[in-house]
């Protein structure tokens, strides 16, 4: 570090001294000693490895030992954050040395702070020099990066000045943004890669979480305790039981009319996605459906290991007549996209020829479903025939790409058009809905004009959607709800069902 104001550590006076290639005013503080003079400390609890460290360390000079704060994290963090800190680093003090992160480190931050990769800049205006601001963003867990604002202030004359001077040695024709920028963004910016301290791969979006000791309410999400937050749903992914719970929270306006007194057949994992899952459609008592008439409903689920919410087709009071249909486009596994992609355009054109309008989402998996919201009327069987004679439809009409058959073996590069998601009792994965697969995919509703080349199967996921929703503004399934027609008796004669 290079001290600043007070003593404080100010990263830019060492980024400045990194660049003058000047290292006097540059102190390196060690807190652990993993090895010691060819000694493995590595067994020992960290507080005899500093201990050892400290009596090898002057207390002056360019190397110095760091002393640590022992006490309650949170109180220590407050003392801390009115000294004017950015943070600390706690760790457990009896914990032996791992080689990478574990849960015996955190890191505790007075301000919440991202770090972010530069993508481009725009030009300056007015009497302003060097550039006007830069585009950032942020990668997911994949490694794709996404849009994530423009940063235009806290530069004085001589920063903007040299970093326009590197930042016009790093152009590139093209967005690195895995979306389309808007038609504003991308006219006015000049692309760029750069991030000097960290590899830009690794700058992904940061979540804040309670410091250990803090009140339990932090762990409260839509009125509802999530009790072991720290549990991992998704092991691989470092998704825990909470941040699950607070996902279901961010898109809880845009998921609520969608799972909102529906009977639901829920997927519970309580001991993670790599652990058993299984299905439960009752409450203890025997015949009793599940409804979730508030998101506090879904954070309950959650508490109590719920991964997965599919929806009936029928809403209360009157579960005994669907108010939509939903085609479950389920491809042989070695169909292409675009050919997935076209069997849905398909589906679309024989609904709307029909005067059903209907509407697109991924199912978190390797299908796609067309879902038609219609008014009540028909009972189930009447409704199951009716989507049958839809599927029967399309495999005479493109045999070579659709079946109507539910028999894996004979698909043969073929989708399977799946009516009997629309049968009583059976249900669809609700949009919005986690998946209980490895890579927290999402079930996340579609535009129409977003069917393009791109395969959008795995784009979706806990951690990308709420990104995707803030920047989307408007949903595209907007006009769902207005959007009902009957099925009539005759139109299910046109169809011969």
């Amino acid at each position: 570090m290079v001290p600043g104001d007070g003593g404080r550590s100010s990263f830019q006076r060492l980024q400045n001294a990194f660049e003058a290639g000047d290292d006097s005013s540059i102190v390196y503080f060690v807190f652990d000693a993993p090895y010691l003079e060819g000694e493995d400390l590595t067994r020992l609890p960290l507080r005899a490895r500093k201990e050892r460290l400290k009596r090898k360390l002057p207390a002056a000079g360019a190397v110095r030992f760091s002393e640590h704060l022992a006490g309650n994290a949170a109180e220590v963090l407050e003392q801390a954050c009115r000294l004017g800190l950015e943070g600390l680093i706690g760790k457990r003090a009896d914990s032996v040395y791992v080689s990478g992160r574990t849960r015996d480190w955190i890191k505790l931050k007075c301000r919440r702070q991202q770090d972010f990769v530069i993508a481009g800049y725009t030009a300056p205006r007015g009497s302003r020099q060097g550039f006007g601001a830069l585009v950032v963003g942020v990668h997911d867990e994949r490694g794709k990066l996404h849009y994530a604002g423009k940063v235009g202030t806290g530069f004085d004359d001589a920063m903007l000045a040299r970093l326009a001077r590197r930042l016009a040695a790093l152009r590139r024709k093209n967005s690195p943004f895995e979306e389309h920028p808007s038609r504003e963004v991308a006219r006015e910016t000049t692309w760029v890669q750069l991030r000097e301290d960290m590899p830009a791969k690794q700058v992904g979006e940061e979540k804040a979480a309670p410091p250990p000791g803090s009140a339990s309410g932090a762990n409260r999400v839509l009125g509802v305790t999530i009790s072991h937050p720290e549990r991992p749903v998704w092991p691989a992914l470092g998704i825990t039981k909470l941040e699950l719970a607070r996902y279901y929270e961010e898109v809880g306006d845009w998921l609520l009319p969608h799972v909102k007194d529906r009977p639901l057949s829920l997927v519970r994992c309580p001991d993670g996605v790599q652990g058993k899952c299984f299905y439960q459609r009752h409450l203890k008592r025997k015949g009793a459906y599940m409804y979730a008439g508030s998101l506090q409903a879904v954070a309950s689920f959650v508490q109590n290991g719920a991964v997965e919410l599919h929806t009936w087709g029928a809403t209360m009071p009157d579960i005994r007549r669907p108010d939509r249909i939903t085609l479950d486009l389920d491809p042989d596994p070695a169909l292409e996209w675009e050919r997935l992609a076209e069997a849905a355009r398909l589906v679309r054109a024989l609904l709307e020829g029909l005067k059903l309008k209907c509407f697109l989402k991924t199912t978190g998996g390797k299908g796609l479903h067309v879902v038609a919201p219609v008014e009540r009327g028909p009972g189930w069987d009447e409704v199951k025939t009716f989507t049958r004679a839809l599927a029967g439809l399309l495999e005479k009409a493109r045999p070579d790409l659709f079946t109507a058959k539910m028999s894996k073996a004979r698909r043969g590069g073929r989708v399977f058009v799946d009516y009997l998601r629309n049968a009583e009792t059976a249900s669809a994965v609700c949009a919005y809905s986690a998946r209980a697969r490895p890579e927290a995919t999402v079930s996340t509703p579609l535009a129409w004009d977003e069917l393009g080349k791109a395969d959008l199967r795995g784009e979706f996921t806990v951690r990308s959607v709420p990104r995707r929703l803030a920047r989307l503004g408007a949903d595209p399934w907007r006009d769902y709800a207005a959007s009902r027609r009957r099925i009539t008796a005759a139109l299910r004669r046109s169809v011969g069902a």
